[in-house]
């Protein structure tokens, strides 16, 4: 899954341009025909790819080797300092691997003699390094090894006579050998400031060898700042004293690192299904911002493998371009990223944040992120939170941008930050799945009782009003409005009171979203006259006509609609009425009327389509038992929830609706009959619901609590 952060090894892998650099650096250290040894630095920013420019240079060494005879291949030693953490132990390290490499035996007599003396030598230094650490190391840097040997006979150091005659020595064998040898040091930066000066004291005053030839990799701002003594010289003139052919890094091409990223990002969303990826959208966010971001490999490497990780856990739920960007923020603005994920109402506000927070405190709380990003990034990374966040969102934008998983949606914006879907979530495949299947009814049924058994099938109604308009196909239509007033009443009905859209009320605002797409009043009636006939549910279908008979001005406070805006026309209205009151009378016959959910409402339905004496005669009969007379409370019962001003805790409770019942039954015979229950043994073999229904009803009746007219 991911990347390794890792130097390529060959010019193979090159990807960035930089093959002909190394090529040219590698024949220019075999064509160096001076005895004396010279230093060569390569300078470059962490992650700019210095390593990978260093393994191409002696991959190509290598090809060049295989021409020149065995007693002239230059010697290849590579170093790299940082893999000893303690600063004591650079010099014998450095010497033991240099030597190391020259006593081996296919090399020449003379050049393991060379490799037994550098042991020597790395011996006489041992004593000496608490010297070098107390010295005045940038002029002795300065003045090389003369200068050293004169200052440690001065201090009284041990074997100073001994240590010069056997780097004179060294100096005699190497100036006669016809191989060169090139030292490779890499990661010097990477070095504590001690470390630093002392890799340098080392290569300047103990290592001037002749036919030696260093190649010094580093970060040159880093070690300019190590090596800097203040009031005697500046970092600048150590290096450019040391190092006598610099090299920066070549720059990568903008169009080379774009080519780069794409590919990899083109790897990590390979496979999704087409119409999932808005080019012209990641067009916008890839220039407004985004590109800015990307300016080594390293930072190509560290996006990727983080894009690499997360995606693949949410792809099904969110917008692949709106993820790419917020990731982008995670890797290079974490501030941001925090401050983005912490503060959603001024992101992603959702219907009830303008009680909250103003659009104006979003736009403060927004510029107060804003300062966290660096200067050179602002207004670019304020135009891509544009994009992605777009303030003061209408009911319409807000469907939209949920349906397409945006993370400006309030109800995706968790998902982008905790990665992963939440357990009851339907993500946007799924959905589409699920509608795609919609062709058939029975199809579609089985999938609405499958959400409804995983406990998802208020998630889904909620989100099926997103995709009502132009997504739906015209002929699926009559198979989701035929299977919602079939199921409709197998469904939770979800929580209910002022301001709550449960879940009736959103089966009745997808079927009228749908609905109202078939172009004539016909059509709409042939669609609802064929759902109500064989619903196999009576709540759901008889509220659908009462619904349609709210538009007609019947039942409701508003004015009648518009002709042009109602669904059916008066004579169709009949006919829907008419059936759904013979599906009532049905249920009454059958005594399934009993048991059935929000009786209360298809009693005054029933009284609304027919004689009032039907439904009475139904009531009467119905509490005739004690077990009907408590169903029929606990359907007239109403919860009231209480928020008194300057208290935190919101009351509830519940209180029967007395002028509901009144209309169908006596009130005072039922009272009489529970108060003999609740005065005798009878009332402790209730089951609880049972007795907080005597209760209600009598607290109601008595006064206690109030009914709410």
């Amino acid at each position: 899954m991911f990347q390794a952060d890792r130097p390529i090894q060959s010019a193979n892998e090159d990807r960035l341009g930089r093959a002909g650099f190394a090529k040219a650096l590698a024949e220019a250290f075999l064509t160096y025909e001076d005895k004396e040894g010279i230093v060569v630095g390569l300078y470059g920013d962490w992650g700019t790819g210095k390593t990978s420019v260093i393994n191409m240079t002696l991959e190509h060494i290598g090809e060049l080797q295989k021409s020149i005879s065995p007693g002239q291949k230059p010697i290849v030693i590579k170093f790299n300092p940082w893999n000893f953490s303690q600063q004591d132990q650079l010099i014998g390290q450095f010497f033991a691997c240099v030597s190391g490499t020259l006593r081996q035996s296919h090399y020449s007599d003379k050049l393991q003699e060379v490799g037994k003396r550098l042991l020597v030598y790395a011996k006489l230094l041992e004593p000496l390094r608490p010297i070098f650490k107390l010295a005045p190391w940038g002029d002795a840097l300065l003045e090389g090894a003369k200068g050293l040997f004169e200052y440690l006979m001065h201090l009284g150091a041990p074997h100073p006579q001994d240590l010069e005659a056997l780097k004179g020595e060294l100096d005699d064998l190497l100036a006669k050998q016809l191989q060169k040898i090139i030292v490779v040091i890499d990661d010097i930066d990477r070095l504590t400031v001690v470390e630093v000066r002392q890799m340098f004291q080392l290569i300047k005053v103990l290592c001037d060898f002749p036919n030696t030839l260093y190649l010094l990799a580093f970060d040159r701002n880093v070690v300019e700042k190590a090596l800097s003594r203040p009031g005697v010289c500046t970092g600048k003139e150590y290096v450019d004293k040391i190092v006598q052919v610099p090299f920066e890094l070549p720059l990568v091409s903008k169009l080379d690192l774009e080519k780069v990223l794409g590919s990899q990002i083109d790897g990590v969303f390979r496979g999704l299904p087409e119409g999932n990826w808005d080019q012209g959208r990641y067009i916008n966010v890839y220039y407004t911002c985004f590109k800015l971001f990307f300016r080594t490999l390293r930072d190509v490497n560290r996006y990727i493998n983080v894009l690499r990780f997360g995606f693949p856990q949410v792809k099904d739920a969110v917008d692949p371009v709106d993820f790419l960007a917020i990731t982008a923020i995670q890797v290079f603005l974490p501030e941001l990223y925090y401050g983005i994920r912490d503060g959603q109402t001024a992101f992603a506000p959702d219907a009830l944040a303008s009680l909250d927070v103003t659009a104006e405190e979003g736009k403060k709380r927004r510029a107060e992120l804003l300062k966290t990003v660096p200067p050179r990034l602002q207004d670019a990374v304020e135009k891509v939170l544009e994009l992605l966040f777009p303030m003061s969102p209408t009911p319409e934008s807000l469907a939209d941008l949920r349906r397409n998983g945006r993370i400006g949606s309030p109800d995706v914006f968790d998902i982008y930050f905790g990665l992963s879907v939440p357990k009851h979530e339907i993500s946007n495949s799924e959905m589409e799945a699920i509608l795609s299947s919609a062709s058939d009814s029975q199809t579609f049924e089985r999938e609405l009782l499958r959400l409804n058994k995983e406990g998802r099938i208020e998630n889904f109604l909620d989100r099926l009003e997103d995709y009502t308009d132009e997504a739906i196909p015209e002929h699926h239509i009559w198979p989701i409005v035929t299977s919602l007033i079939n199921l409709g009443d197998s469904f939770p009905e979800g929580e209910r009171g002022l301001g709550v859209i449960d879940n009736p009320m959103r089966i009745l605002r997808v079927c009228r979203q749908l609905t109202r797409r078939l172009r004539t009043q016909s059509a709409r009636f042939d669609l609802f006259k064929h759902a109500i006939h064989l619903s196999k549910c009576l709540y759901t279908a008889v509220n659908q006509v009462v619904v349609l008979g709210q538009e007609h001005g019947k039942r409701s406070p508003d004015k009648p609609s518009p002709e042009s805006e109602r669904s059916v026309n008066s004579e169709q209205l009949a006919e829907l009425e008419n059936i759904a009151r013979s599906k009532i009378e049905e249920w009454a016959e059958s005594k399934r009327l009993r048991k059935t959910r929000r009786l209360n409402e298809l009693l005054f339905a029933w009284s609304f389509w027919a004689r009032k004496e039907k439904p009475a005669a139904f009531v009467r009969q119905m509490i005739e038992t004690d077990e009907g007379l408590f169903s029929l409370l606990k359907s007239f019962q109403s919860v009231i929830t209480e928020h008194p001003i300057g208290d935190y805790a919101v009351r509830s409770y519940r209180r029967a609706q007395l002028k509901g019942i009144a209309e169908f039954a006596s009130l005072d015979d039922i009272a009489t009959r529970l108060r003999a229950i609740a005065h005798s043994p009878r009332l402790d073999e209730l089951d609880v619901a049972d007795r907080e229904a005597v209760s209600i009803f009598l607290d109601t009746y008595d006064g206690k609590i109030k009914e709410v007219p």
